[in-house]
């Protein structure tokens, strides 16, 4: 069992592997690439809670600088390599930021699939 990182606020669309979070702005060669969107993460098991958790991308995605924000009523905070979260059950969806730069875009690309990494310890309630 495990946190989850979904699109949506009733945890109805999971970001998968075979769904990914994605940038699909269109980039041409020297021009630079800014994309942010909120995620929500949950738990898919209510009889554990969670400590140490840490969100961040994936290790071997160095295409472009990824950055994590806590969710300020709406709108992203400030944005940093990794985000901690709080201590907690998740039984209700927890929103937080991702944005992806790119500078100075070598090559001409269209899309950008982005994996997150979630690492925390789980303990039964």
């Amino acid at each position: 069992m495990a946190l989850i990182v979904y699109f949506d606020e009733e945890a109805t669309e999971e970001v998968t592997v075979q769904n990914p979070d994605r940038t699909k702005e269109t980039v041409v060669m020297g021009n630079s690439l800014a994309s942010e969107r909120i995620l929500f993460v949950k738990s898919d098991d209510e009889n554990l809670t969670y400590e140490n958790i840490v969100i961040s991308a994936a290790e071997g995605d160095s295409s472009a600088n990824i950055q994590y924000a806590f969710d300020n009523g709406g709108v992203p905070g400030s944005y940093m390599s990794t985000l901690t979260l709080m201590d907690g059950d998740f039984s209700e969806p927890v929103a937080f930021w991702r944005k992806v730069v790119s500078g100075a875009v070598e090559y001409p690309f269209k899309r950008q699939d982005i994996e997150h990494e979630i690492s925390y310890d789980a303990y039964l309630k």
